[in-house]
Formats: C-alpha cells, sequence, structure tokens
C-alpha cells in the first residue's frame, strides 16, 4: 500500500526530490528506478553542463566582451534548463546525454570541471570570461529561482501540490520510464488526487 504522507526522496546521488516516492515507482520497472535517478540527476545539471562548454569554448575562441560573453553563457543555461522540463527534449537526449553525464558527475564531484575552468582562463587569458560565467550563474539563480516560485504557487493553487523545475523534471520522465503511456498532466491530475486524499480523511474526521 502506497503512503501518502512521505512527500520527498534522494536519487543515489544526494538531490532532493519533492515527490512521493510511492507513487511515482508506481508505474516504473524495479530495474529502471536507477536510470530514473540518473537521467533526473542528468537534467537536472544539464544547465551547468551547457554553461561550462559554452565557457570553454568562449574562452577558447577567445571571445571578448564582458557583456557577449554574459549573454552566450545565459542562453546555455537557460536553454539546459529548457531542455529539463520538456519531455520531448528529454526522451531525445537521455540515451546519448545519460552516457556523457556519468562522466561529467564523476568529474564534478571532485569540482574538476570548476577547475579545468580556472586552468583554462588562465592558459588563455581570458580572466573576463571566467567573471562572466560567475555573474551569469548568479543572474540564472535569480532568474529561475523567480520562475520557480511563480510556477510552484501555480501548482499548489490549481492542484495542491508542489513541484519545483527538479519535480517537474522527475514527472516528466515517468513517461520515459514507464510501460504506460503517461502523459504528465493526466500524472498530475492522479498525484494531486493522491497526495490530497489524505488531507481529506483528516479533515472529515476533525
Amino acid at each position: 500500500m502506497m503512503d501518502n504522507n512521505n512527500s520527498a526522496f534522494m536519487t543515489h546521488h544526494g538531490l532532493k526530490v519533492r515527490l512521493n516516492h510511492d507513487f511515482c515507482t508506481e508505474n516504473i520497472a524495479e530495474q529502471k528506478i536507477i536510470p530514473w535517478y540518473i537521467s533526473i540527476e542528468a537534467f537536472d545539471s544539464l544547465r551547468v553542463v551547457l554553461a561550462v562548454i559554452s565557457t570553454v569554448l568562449l574562452m577558447f575562441f577567445h571571445k571578448h566582451g564582458f557583456l557577449y560573453s554574459c549573454s552566450i553563457i545565459t542562453i546555455s543555461y537557460l536553454y539546459g534548463y529548457y531542455i529539463s522540463q520538456s519531455y520531448f527534449e528529454m526522451a531525445l537526449l537521455n540515451l546519448i546525454y545519460g552516457f556523457f553525464y556519468m562522466i561529467y558527475s564523476f568529474l564534478d564531484r571532485l569540482f574538476i570541471p570548476y577547475i579545468a575552468l580556472v586552468i583554462i582562463s588562465v592558459i588563455t587569458k581570458e580572466y573576463g570570461i571566467l567573471m562572466s560565467f560567475v555573474f551569469s550563474r548568479v543572474i540564472c539563480f535569480l532568474i529561475l529561482s523567480i520562475v520557480n516560485i511563480i510556477r510552484a504557487k501555480h501548482y499548489m493553487k490549481k492542484y495542491g501540490v508542489y513541484l519545483g523545475d527538479v519535480e517537474i523534471t522527475a514527472a516528466k520522465l515517468i513517461q520515459f520510464y514507464s510501460d504506460n503511456d503517461l502523459k504528465f498532466n493526466q500524472w498530475l491530475k492522479e498525484y494531486s488526487e493522491f497526495m490530497n486524499s489524505e488531507n481529506m480523511v483528516i479533515n472529515s474526521n476533525e
């Protein structure tokens, strides 16, 4: 029996997903749960991966201009965010990017991508582009924080459940890993009913 009091779970690398694990995995075969975890982590990290890659390319091609560099890095970051919120894009890239991410995630745990950025900036003498990377990350964080707050309020008001960007990524990937063709809107409606059923029982007993 599923427990609707369990409102969050952690992936195997420690990413917190504020969804009920029992409900999410009901339509996913047991052998597909770990790949589902990896895909959640991979697409949640894609925005950073694209930002790092674009920064490295800017350094090697010596593309000067603080605003130009910030624009390219910001666009790369936001495009990664867009992909993580789109089922079609994730389904298209899941296999290829999944293999790349497993290598990247190992390097990331050792902070190698960031160390590499500093070393490359020294080699290419593109310190301004390194600063553009930091500035762009701050700007993107602020933009996406606002977007997340607005979307979370919308879902909470309409469905009575919390959905941030990580949760939307996880929920949309359920369709990819599920044996059933479970569309996001259908899943969301069923999830809302499941999570709110306990509150209805409590209120009826008061």
